[in-house]
């Protein structure tokens, strides 16, 4: 999805990004996007069960509290992290990933007909 986002803010137009986001290309990764809820720990690793063997992008969604945002952060992964497939039925073992990096970008929250974010 960051890939996505990185082809349509390139984009010059608004009629341009309104193709891009009708193409295949996009209605694919949208089909093939998946979301899985992980609470990291202090020493920064993190556990998601259930996740389908294959190529993923992690991205971390940062949650602040308050009620006058400008912004929210998004942490994203440049690299691709690959889930091998399970070994048999039982296999429950840890998939060591290795140091995950991660990089930082502020979206801007849009503001409503009111004018209010």
């Amino acid at each position: 999805m960051e890939k996505i986002s990185e082809k349509a803010r390139s984009l010059k137009t608004t009629a341009e990004r309104d193709a891009f986001y009708q193409s295949p290309e996009v209605a694919a990764a949208y089909a093939n996007r998946r979301s899985f809820s992980v609470k990291i720990s202090t020493d920064g690793s993190f556990k998601a069960e259930d996740v389908l063997p294959g190529k993923y992008e992690a991205q971390f969604q940062m949650r602040v509290m308050g009620t006058h945002l400008t912004s929210f952060k998004i942490f994203t992964s440049p690299q691709e992290i690959i889930v091998p497939a399970a070994k048999d039925q039982n296999d429950d073992s840890v998939v060591n990933l290795g140091t995950v990096e991660l990089k930082e970008r502020a979206l801007p929250v849009p503001e409503t007909s009111s004018g209010k974010k």
